[in-house]
């Protein structure tokens, strides 16, 4: 693998952003050309057509990151259930319906690509401060759960031991769950082989156009193919990268600063050709077909730009 150079051999222009008004969150779903730009909160979801805001309140969603769009891009699995956008309404799935009271063990939820399977992580019991600690309480120990709503099977479970702040991604048929390390596992619970080398404590996985992007602690953003768990390339952008997003021959980035970074994969060497700015602070990015998405600071974040198409 090789790391890319800090500046771009053949700076691409990069914007301008236009910004999209009405509130929002900073979650923002990865999906194609089709989809609207939508933006999830813990308990509201903001979408654009066009111009134009709407808006639809998430009841009992649980945990708003691993949302996925189902085909057709007018409906969106997230969190417990899923939400129509037709109707501006989010409903839980009765396959899920009993983590609901398992809320306060949630760590994440994470939706495959299929829209039909769904990878929780629970984490131990919540302490509470009226009592003691309970003997034999173990804070690394944790549960796989993965789901398939139109199966009568019971959910598969897996207990893992995690250090760190752990987070749940899913992908077309694998599940990564990240802390102080990473753990690869297959649609039905069974850990595979992960590689040496990845990065220590990383911030963020996420897939996306078949690829997953990891964001180390040190702003190093690895490419891992999902299938064989093996690192294709290694993007070592400046401390403060926050988020990475993965599309066909390349990855964007954001840095909490508010700085966009776009570069292309060639086998296993990533070059930046892009970069801008596009407020004081900033928290996510994602690539929707031909459309760049950030969300930065307020009020109003979400800010998009054509993708610059020197990528092939």
């Amino acid at each position: 693998m090789q790391n890319s150079p800090s500046t771009p051999a053949t700076p691409t222009t990069l914007g301008p952003f236009t910004t999209l008004h009405g509130d929002a969150g900073d979650e923002l779903p990865p999906g194609d050309g089709t989809v609207p730009v939508l933006a999830l909160s813990s308990s509201d979801a903001t979408w654009w057509i066009g111009a134009t805001a709407a808006k639809a309140t998430l009841v009992d969603v649980g945990n708003v990151k691993g949302a996925r769009w189902l085909a057709g891009g007018k409906r969106l699995r997230v969190g417990f259930g899923t939400l129509d956008l037709d109707a501006k309404a989010f409903a839980v799935e009765p396959a899920l319906r009993a983590f609901v009271k398992e809320t306060s063990r949630l760590v994440g939820i994470a939706w495959f690509a299929d829209g039909a399977r769904v990878a929780l992580l629970l984490g131990p019991q919540a302490l509470r401060t009226d009592k003691p600690i309970p003997h034999g309480y173990d804070r690394t120990k944790h549960e796989l759960v993965i789901v398939t709503l139109a199966s009568s099977d019971a959910p598969v479970r897996r207990t893992i031991n995690i250090e760190g702040t752990p987070t749940v991604t899913a992908s077309e048929d694998r599940v990564v769950v990240t802390g102080n390390q990473t753990m690869l596992f297959d649609a039905a619970g069974q850990p595979l082989a992960w590689p040496a080398n990845m990065p220590e404590m990383p911030r963020r996985a996420s897939f996306g156009a078949g690829g997953l992007a990891i964001v180390g602690s040190s702003g190093v953003v690895t490419l891992v193919d999902p299938h064989t768990a093996a690192p294709i390339a290694t993007w070592s952008t400046p401390a403060g990268t926050v988020a990475a997003a993965t599309f066909p021959h390349g990855v964007a980035s954001v840095n909490l600063d508010g700085t966009v970074r776009v570069a292309c994969v060639s086998g296993h060497t990533i070059t930046q050709v892009a970069e801008a700015h596009v407020g004081k602070v900033a928290s996510s990015v994602q690539v929707l077909g031909d459309r760049l998405v950030v969300s930065a600071d307020e009020p109003d974040p979400i800010r998009v730009a054509k993708l610059p198409a020197v990528c092939h």
